[in-house]
């Protein structure tokens, strides 16, 4: 008669490591120093980043305005147009941002009240970018509405484009490295 095959002995659950900042740290000005420079890294990206997309907004912004009103904006004037809307929206964005943010935890509100009110809160961006390009060109309400509109368009249309030229890419090189291993 063969016998019951023994109880495999449990294996122990090996806990993940802790993260980053759940680790002791053992030398203060060491986290301070890293801090700092990843803060560093934060601010001038940032500024990159904001350059890269003032420039490219104010191409969208020029192209949108002689294709909707007829008008030809200088580059200048289109890059700084598009650099005060989009730091006047992120500031106002940024302080409505923080409000919902301290009545949801005030209120104990579930996170997904926050997404809904991000959400709602999706046009202003779009409407203050529309006011700034109305008082600083001399178009109407209905014109900087229908210029801010070509322009999100066009970043849309070259964003689906630059994805898409990147995916095929991808796919171009995962197939060339598939059938070489």
């Amino acid at each position: 008669m063969l016998a019951p095959p023994a109880a495999a002995a449990p294996v122990p659950l090996l806990a993940p490591p802790p993260l980053v900042w759940q680790r002791p740290v053992a030398d203060p000005e060491q986290l301070a120093a890293a801090l700092g420079a990843g803060l560093a890294v934060f601010i001038v990206a940032g500024l990159i980043g904001l350059a890269i997309g003032t420039l490219i907004g104010a191409v969208f912004l020029r192209l949108a305005a002689s294709w909707v009103v007829k008008k030809r904006i200088p580059f200048g004037d289109a890059f700084v147009t598009m650099l005060a809307s989009t730091l006047a929206a992120a500031g106002i964005t940024f302080v409505l941002g923080l409000g919902v943010g301290f009545i949801g935890g005030v209120a104990d509100a579930p996170q997904s009240l926050g997404l809904i009110l991000n959400v709602l809160a999706l046009p202003i961006p779009f409407l203050i970018q529309a006011w700034v390009i109305g008082k600083r060109h001399d178009l109407s309400f209905r014109q900087a509405l229908l210029v801010t509109l070509v322009t999100a368009l066009l970043g849309f249309v070259v964003g689906v484009v630059i994805a898409l030229v990147l995916l095929a890419a991808a796919l171009v090189l995962g197939a060339a490295v598939g059938a070489r291993g």
